[in-house]
């Protein structure tokens, strides 16, 4: 696939970057839009390689059939416009900082859904006999081609399941950001920080750089392609899909993709009454979002009034010899 727009993009990520910056985006809508506006652009590399060479030679028709595209996957109107959206907010800035084209793309396009509430995003998960059963296909593939690439997606959905990451995160990973002296991963996408890896994920992650390093040593991206580059998020979410469908669990009317396994990996967490601030650094999660898995998957006990307030913690400051 011929990868000009996606080169063009990489060379204005810093700037646009920046750009989102100043409009005090959180780091993770920042990680968002890019990952959105990358993935449009991996599309029109792939259907309009020979025709399309530079930004100004898009136009309203190719990012309205990327939505057509989108929707053919099963994709919700919602995240249809979303990528929509995203992909205006880019061309505004090649407008505005650049002057890169005439026009800004979209702009009599609607990118918003007004009733957001009908389009609540659902919460889909994997039974932990259905991750086993992932996780062995997985692995089987490997075994049975010893193949780098089979590898690679058996790592991926092992530190997906261990630490529950987003797409954006798994994708941006590097070599650098793994400390195999103090064993601890380094998130620098979305909301950056640090956890610590067990003994058992830090013998397969050094096992697995060995082998990445002996196929490609001169690209620091921890998940790379066939074709020794960064593995594609669009390539990312086929792969993980066919090894769902090859593991025999899919069925109809199920949604799957890598969010699934990060909303499994947290729902497991939880139910396991995991800390709450060890649950937030690993999965980057804010406490706010975490409250959602809470009411889900641990309800609140019928508590007794009247023994707190028996023993409410601040009853001797309200005792009558003590007042005045």
């Amino acid at each position: 696939m011929i990868k000009i727009l996606s080169e063009k993009l990489n060379e204005y990520i810093p700037a646009y970057k920046k750009y989102l910056l100043k409009r005090n985006l959180k780091d993770e809508t920042i990680e968002q839009y890019i990952l959105c506006v990358r993935k449009v652009m991996e599309y029109l590399d792939k259907y309009y390689g020979n025709t399309l060479i530079d930004f100004e030679d898009i136009e309203d028709d190719h990012i309205l059939q990327f939505k057509q595209f989108k929707k053919s996957e099963g994709s919700s109107e919602y995240n249809q416009l979303t990528y929509l959206k995203n992909a205006k907010y880019f061309f505004q800035f090649l407008y505005k900082e650049y002057k890169m084209i005439n026009v800004p793309l979209l702009i009599n396009i609607r990118v918003t859904i007004h009733n957001k509430e009908k389009h609540v995003r659902d919460f889909h998960f994997f039974s932990k006999e259905e991750i086993a059963r992932i996780i062995l296909k997985a692995k089987e593939t490997y075994l049975d081609t010893h193949d780098y690439i089979h590898y690679r997606n058996y790592i991926f959905i092992v530190l997906a399941v261990y630490a529950g990451l987003s797409l954006a995160e798994l994708h941006e990973l590097k070599d650098s950001d793994f400390d195999f002296e103090d064993k601890t991963i380094n998130i620098r996408s979305g909301r950056v920080r640090s956890f610590y890896m067990s003994d058992g994920l830090f013998n397969i992650l050094q096992d697995y750089t060995t082998i990445k390093n002996s196929w490609c040593s001169n690209l620091d991206y921890f998940f790379i392609s066939r074709q020794k580059e960064q593995w594609s998020a669009k390539a990312i979410q086929d792969s993980l899909k066919q090894i769902i469908i090859d593991s025999g669990i899919e069925k109809n009317g199920r949604k799957f993709s890598p969010r699934t396994i990060r909303h499994t990996a947290i729902k497991t967490m939880v139910e396991n009454k995991v800390e709450l601030p060890i649950i937030c650094n690993i999965s980057g999660l804010k406490f706010k979002t975490l409250l959602k898995y809470i009411e889900l998957f641990t309800p609140l006990p019928k508590l007794k009034e009247s023994l707190y307030l028996e023993e409410h913690p601040l009853l001797e400051c309200l005792q009558e010899d003590k007042i005045g």
